[in-house]
């Protein structure tokens, strides 16, 4: 039984053996402008473009092999994407039938918690359900059939599993010799070559997007009138969603793994907590219910967002100078005064 992760490169990150025809791309030598978003709140963000639909800015590769090569990497990493979905919710159901089968039989007790507090990888885990089942089995609790069924189980969760390594093979040589990857990605701690393959994919080369706020924009980090872009029912979202989740879990895996990156998670929300040291309850009811603002879970998520805009900015800027493209200072620098100013390369660790 394959334990569940929010990893996102999970196993795949290792090297493959590199393609004989290797992608030739100018760069320049040394990144010339610094950028630093001052994401004080939602609200201090000046984005002052007007929204784009996905269409409308999809960015293209830079100096790709041929057009057709490009759009099958996507192809590929698209198709991972979808059979990594499909595994994770084929063995998490399966984690759960057993799970449900080892309590009906008295080797599981559920701890009790509050409802906000159960997550299901803490209820129905491996460390959980394993130790169980083994005494199960000892006990003769479990029958030959459902042995086999559970067998059967881990073996699907390893095929898939074997299908999604071998598509990672088939586009990983071209990603690793991407100037991309070769002079940004593969030094920044945190990003494995799926990673390298999915910003390459969704971002490009930064030339569809002319200033820093266009590129959040599309990942969905766009403010309106002081407040951030949210999904609402019925309304289809301007902005890649693919990317921001794909931006969210890789600050979450920064932060896991206590990378450069981290400095600027810990930085704003101990500033935000400073500001804000106690939730508050708001008056008006929404769905029932007086919600709160500036409690963990808010802090936490608004420090995560700046993290991730300032690693798009980054990006942003490296990508645009490294192929002699022009490049400006973001808004809060040109128009609200801001100063602070940060290098890409100060995050390199590797």
């Amino acid at each position: 039984m394959t334990k569940k992760t929010k990893s996102i490169d999970a196993t795949h990150s290792k090297s493959v053996s590199q393609p004989n025809n290797e992608i030739q791309n100018p760069y320049a030598s040394q990144i010339s402008h610094e950028t630093h978003t001052k994401d004080a709140s939602h609200s201090s963000i000046g984005i002052h473009e007007t929204s784009a639909s996905q269409s409308q800015i999809e960015p293209q590769m830079i100096n790709a092999p041929n057009d057709f090569e490009w759009q099958q990497i996507r192809h590929l990493v698209d198709t991972y994407e979808d059979m990594q979905a499909v595994r994770k919710a084929e063995m998490n159901r399966a984690r759960m039938l057993l799970y449900r089968r080892l309590k009906d039989l008295g080797y599981i007790v559920e701890e009790k918690k509050e409802e906000d507090e159960k997550a299901f990888g803490d209820v129905v885990s491996d460390e959980l359900i394993q130790p169980a089942l083994e005494k199960a089995v000892a006990d003769g609790k479990i029958n030959p059939q459902e042995l086999e069924m559970i067998d059967e189980n881990t073996k699907y969760g390893k095929q898939f599993n074997t299908l999604e390594k071998t598509i990672i093979g088939r586009f990983a040589p071209i990603i690793e010799k991407h100037p991309i990857q070769t002079e940004y990605l593969s030094h920044i701690k945190g990003i494995g070559i799926l990673t390298s393959a999915r910003l390459i994919c969704y971002l490009g080369d930064g030339s569809k997007f002319d200033t820093i706020s266009k590129l959040w924009a599309y990942s969905g980090y766009k403010v309106e009138n002081g407040i951030a872009q949210k999904r609402k029912k019925g309304v289809k979202s301007n902005w890649n969603n693919k990317v921001k989740t794909l931006t969210y879990l890789l600050v979450d895996g920064f932060i896991k793994h206590r990378t450069k990156y981290r400095e600027i998670y810990d930085n704003e929300k101990a500033r935000l907590l400073s500001m804000h040291p106690e939730k508050v309850v708001e008056t008006e009811k929404w769905d029932g219910i007086h919600k709160t603002r500036w409690n963990p879970g808010h802090l936490h998520a608004m420090a995560m967002r700046k993290t991730a805009k300032i690693f798009l900015a980054n990006y942003w800027l490296f990508v645009r100078t490294l192929n002699k493209l022009p490049t400006r200072s973001p808004y809060v620098i040109e128009k609200l005064g801001h100063t602070t100013l940060f290098k890409p390369e100060a995050y390199f660790e590797k």
